[in-house]
């Protein structure tokens, strides 16, 4: 820790920011009981609901209509406030800035951040310092539920194109050069780049490598025979699905476990898998929802929409955020101890669902279940116009698919073509889409 806040020190010093602070504070409440952090994050809550109602004119008005004060909203009645839509954001404008802008939030500094656009059209945020410092002080502490140090060296593999890859800016590159970070971009990777990283990564000793899911998979495919890089910690797999087929190859190669992570622009982290393999939600920072169609919360196991509400932010408030995605909850607490609810499984987007035949929800980590163990390194799923599956590719080496084919038709409850591909369809990002529509394709079926 020392070195973590001496180098974060100087990176606060350098940008006037107060990230070390909000760490501190952020590792004390790992030690609360989950009685006590709950009571904090709806203290907290509640104070963020009574800086919307008197500070931005967008809440003002919204929660006017919801009965309440702050007090009985943050508590029975907050799943009354009507949930926030992606386009009502673009509509809303400054309505949703608080009075005063930047000044009136916090230090009079604000950064701009866009949403991937993977769940949806991309929204503009404006994120106020004392909320951009929490966020990174959230994923500084991230990294130390699995013993690593973000201080030393490490690796990056991040995928979007260079023009939107933060990492890469000048400003980038100067912290990465302090945090001794080591910038692998993956846009448009192909075979011979995905080799290229591998032989790079081999020959550095590193203490952790993070990055996009899909391509620490294929960079970890382009080893050969023994090859192993010399990692410490762990692999953070990010930014897409990390299915279970995925995590055996992955430690293999890197010979270090796989701790998945969920977040998004919007709010940076949310949540983390830990050394003990719980998935656990920031809720001292953000407040998660998941809740079926009909709004009510979803019990534990049951895949539902994630709402997001960040508690941290002032200038741009953001209440009951429909994120786009698909999770559920895990019952019970970690064996870590540490206070957080814990995830059961992120689904993925909510535009991946799909439908069987007997109209049950089917997500790609239930066609995923299928191919662990096999010769697999990426599937996609193909719909039709009723959500129905229709297809499953594959990249990887042929392998007799008849048998997880068969169990693949029973849950889809009909027919479903299964066909080796060279390469599947990625977003404008550079991730890999779980799920496209029904489009003519290339390659001899299974």
């Amino acid at each position: 820790m020392r070195r973590i806040r001496l180098l974060y020190g100087l990176l606060d010093r350098l940008s006037a920011r107060g990230v070390v602070a909000c760490l501190d504070a952020a590792l004390e409440r790992d030690r609360m009981d989950p009685g006590t952090l709950e009571a904090y994050s709806r203290s907290r809550l509640e104070a963020l609901l009574d800086h919307c109602r008197r500070e931005v004119p967008f809440y003002r008005e919204r929660l006017d209509r919801v009965a309440g004060d702050a007090r009985s909203l943050a508590r029975e009645a907050f799943a009354s406030i009507p949930v926030l839509e992606k386009r009502e954001i673009a509509a809303a404008g400054e309505r949703l800035v608080a009075r005063g802008g930047p000044a009136a939030a916090g230090r009079g500094r604000a950064t701009t951040v866009t949403s991937g656009g993977t769940t949806g059209p991309p929204v503009r945020l404006l994120i106020d310092a004392e909320a951009h410092d929490a966020q990174t002080a959230a994923t500084i502490r991230s990294f130390l539920w699995f013993g690593a140090d973000p201080t030393r060296r490490h690796a990056l593999l991040w995928g979007p194109p260079p023009e939107d890859n933060s990492y890469a800016s000048f400003g980038g590159r100067l912290r990465g050069l302090i945090l001794r970070r080591t910038l692998l971009p993956t846009f448009a990777l192909d075979e011979a780049g995905a080799r290229a990283h591998w032989l790079r990564l081999s020959r550095l000793r590193l203490d952790f490598v993070a990055g996009y899911s899909s391509a620490l998979v294929r960079i970890a495919a382009a080893r050969r025979g023994d090859e192993r890089c010399r990692v410490r910690s762990g692999v953070v797999a990010a930014a897409e699905p990390l299915f279970d087929f995925q995590r055996a190859p992955l430690e293999r190669a890197f010979g270090a476990p796989v701790r998945e992570r969920y977040g998004c622009n919007e709010h940076a982290l949310l949540a983390q898998e830990c050394d003990r393999g719980g998935l656990h939600v920031a809720t001292d920072r953000v407040r998660l929802e998941i809740v079926r169609e009909d709004g009510s919360p979803a019990a534990a196991g049951e895949v539902g929409t994630v709402l997001v509400t960040d508690l941290d932010s002032r200038l741009m408030p953001i209440v009951r955020y429909r994120l786009g995605d698909l999770a559920a909850w895990r019952a019970g607490s970690c064996p870590c101890g540490r206070p957080y609810p814990l995830l059961e499984r992120v689904h993925g987007r909510c535009r991946d669902a799909l439908r069987s035949a007997a109209g049950a929800l089917l997500t790609p980590h239930d066609f995923a279940a299928g191919l662990v163990g096999r010769p697999v390194r990426a599937f996609q799923l193909v719909a039709r116009e009723d959500r129905r599956p229709a297809e499953v590719r594959l990249v990887g080496e042929p392998f007799a698919v008849e048998s997880v084919a068969e169990r693949w038709r029973a849950m889809a409850g009909g027919p479903l073509d299964v066909r080796f591909v060279g390469e599947l369809a990625r977003s404008l990002n550079g991730k890999i889409l779980p799920v496209v529509d029904a489009v003519p394709t290339r390659g001899a079926p299974a």
